[in-house]
């Protein structure tokens, strides 16, 4: 009986330790703001360079374990948005992006496990939506 727990336990242990977790941050992008947060400064001049505003803000973010294939993880990320994120195949996932029930944007992004994108530019009036992917083993 003893063994059998073990086995069980190191087959559990196991998977844990293959899960990729995913962290996913939510940005408005503006020219018409003062300044950028300090919450972003790793990634402030990515952000610049790539999409050319001059201000940012991290509205939320939220972070779990990547499903397998063709399941789906819900990220609360803050002010009223959800990400849906889809693993569907190698490296590719199907992130979705809703206010409430409204759908705002449906992207496909490649992301590596250790790797990080920056999906969008969205367009929300006169501002823009960003996501920051990561992918952690």
């Amino acid at each position: 009986m003893r063994a059998l727990i073990l086995i069980l336990l190191a087959g559990l242990l196991a998977v844990a330790a293959d899960a990729a977790t995913v962290q996913c941050r939510l940005i408005r992008a503006t020219n018409t703001s003062n300044g950028t947060d300090l919450q972003l400064r790793d990634i402030a001049t990515q952000l610049e360079k790539r999409f050319g505003y001059k201000y940012y803000r991290q509205l939320g973010a939220g972070k779990g374990t990547l499903p397998a294939k063709d399941k789906m993880l819900r990220l609360d990320v803050g002010e009223g948005f959800t990400t849906f994120i889809t693993p569907k195949g190698e490296g590719d996932l199907m992130v979705e992006l809703y206010s409430g029930r409204a759908a705002v944007a449906k992207l496909t992004v490649k992301l590596k496990p250790g790797g990080h994108v920056l999906a969008g530019p969205i367009g929300v009036g006169q501002d823009w939506l960003i996501l920051d992917l990561t992918l952690r083993e």
